[in-house]
């Protein structure tokens, strides 16, 4: 079996997921750091790969399956942490034990697009899983999960931040652990919902006649509200309005 891992992120994730391998000792068993395409200009010209001075290739991904593809390489481990490509079942066959996914919710809930945001607008149950990469989305043998309880001052933006926090918390317990084979992968099991990158548009670009009531209009803000720059969108009349929510708890006394 090889000693290699392929690892798959963005770039903003890129320093604290290798510094969490670093805490597992697999730092010298990176082959690949695999970033996305629409990053290719971005990915190694950058701070984050300052800290990597051990031989890791830095690859998009279209270059890193061109390659695979040809070489007929092969690999212990994928770790595939919030990565935006669907992994085909090409690629999954390369590593003698899988492709490990960390995705921030409690699969099979809210598999897909931003997950945050249908938690909080559905009010579903939220948390963050590690699972294996299989044919279909989302959808592989649990490895372990995460609850986090979302609360009324969670907006996207901060739920998201928190869920990334657990995300690399798992990343620690889970890989040393399936390495060592002391993880029985479970399936899925409970209410499944699914939502597609589109689906997030509808939910925060509304006409005022659209909302109910003021409830449902904080968990619309709540839901759409990532950043200052990327809220929700209120159509009132003919006028168009951006509108981000900031919520902070007071402690009090």
């Amino acid at each position: 079996m090889n000693n290699t891992i392929v690892v798959f992120t963005k770039e903003i994730h890129l320093k604290s997921l290798i510094q969490n391998l670093d805490l597992c000792g697999l730092i010298n068993q990176i082959a690949y750091i695999v970033h996305p395409d629409n990053e290719s200009a971005l990915m190694g010209n950058n701070d984050h790969n300052k800290q990597i001075s051990f031989d890791i290739q830095v690859i998009k991904y279209s270059d890193f399956k061109n390659k695979v593809t040809k070489l007929n390489l092969n690999f212990n481990l994928g770790i595939s942490f919030m990565f935006p490509h669907i992994f085909s079942r090409q690629i999954t066959e390369l590593f003698d034990k899988g492709i490990i996914n960390f995705h921030p919710s409690l699969l099979p809930l809210n598999r897909g697009a931003n997950p945050v945001a249908w938690a909080i607008y559905n009010g579903s149950s939220h948390g963050v899983t590690a699972h294996l990469v299989d044919a279909k989305i989302d959808n592989g043998p649990i490895l372990a999960q995460t609850k986090i309880d979302v609360r009324f001052y969670h907006t996207a933006e901060k739920l998201y931040f928190e869920s990334i926090s657990e995300l690399e918390k798992l990343v620690v317990d889970v890989i040393p652990a399936w390495l060592n084979n002391k993880i029985t992968p479970t399936p899925p099991f409970g209410v499944s919902s699914f939502h597609l990158i589109k689906d997030l548009e509808s939910l925060k670009y509304k006409d005022i006649s659209e909302i109910i009531d003021a409830f449902e209009l904080l968990n619309l803000l709540r839901a759409a509200s990532f950043s200052e720059k990327d809220g929700l969108r209120l159509k009132i009349d003919n006028e168009v309005f951006d509108l981000y929510l900031r919520i902070e708890k007071l402690n009090e006394n």
